[in-house]
């Protein structure tokens, strides 16, 4: 305009109980004719604000100087949220031993831990454990991602592994996952999940020599070779 800016007032037209908009730096403006200055619009969502939630509102920019025309501007949010572990999930596990215990001392199997982010924003995976309930038994953390995208699933995969003298049954396994916001570092706690880990033993024969040799054996004559089985 043909004259400067010394102040502005502004009106927020609308009511958005799930967020606010403020301006700073309205009472600052300061122009000359044809020049320009800057000032802040500020939005902030509630706390009960849903997600992906569209938040509107008009407001209404009027120079201090008197008598001078108002102009209005079309503010939109949409709600976002961070980064939050939602759910943990993985099945139960069967552990057959399917070898004879004099040919190793451990049997191992794989199980699969899955664990949603929730949220919009990258989620960090700070810690995933598992823990299994029976003397001779472990649990061991493979592979795990250090974060998850928005809206995405991670997995991590965990070893449970059986001594050779353990016996048959059902054991109970605790996996657990602790996540936290990757942009305010906000700790979103941990969640667990129990299942049942069963062990199966088969039968397994053990021939002492695999290979029985007679040698000659001539008609009417008998020959016998003992060999141990376990």
């Amino acid at each position: 305009g043909f004259e400067g800016i010394d102040g502005l007032n502004y009106d927020v037209i609308g009511v958005e109980s799930d967020g606010a908009v403020s301006v700073d730096g309205a009472g600052t403006v300061s122009t000359g004719p044809g020049g320009s200055d800057t000032i802040t619009l500020r939005v902030s969502a509630a706390d009960g604000a849903s997600q992906h939630e569209t938040l509107e509102w008009s407001v209404r920019l009027t120079p201090e100087h008197r008598n001078s025309p108002s102009q209005t501007v079309s503010v939109n949010a949409r709600v976002l949220y961070r980064g939050q572990l939602s759910s943990v999930s993985a099945e139960s596990q069967e552990l057959e031993f399917d070898q004879p215990r004099s040919r190793t001392d451990q049997f191992t199997t794989e199980a699969q831990v899955s664990f949603q982010n929730g949220g919009d924003l990258e989620l960090d995976v700070v810690d995933v454990g598992a823990r299994v309930e029976g003397a001779g038994l472990s649990a061991r953390v493979t592979d795990a991602p250090d974060t998850v995208d928005g809206l995405s699933t991670g997995s991590a995969t965990i070893d449970l592994v059986a001594d050779s003298d353990v016996d048959e049954g059902t054991y109970p396994v605790e996996f657990s996952v602790r996540g936290q916001d990757a942009e305010s570092g906000s700790n979103d706690g941990t969640e667990t999940v129990t299942r049942e880990l069963t062990v199966r033993q088969f039968p397994s024969l053990e021939v002492e020599r695999e290979t029985i040799s007679f040698g000659d054996v001539p008609p009417a004559n008998r020959r016998t070779v003992g060999t141990d089985l376990s």
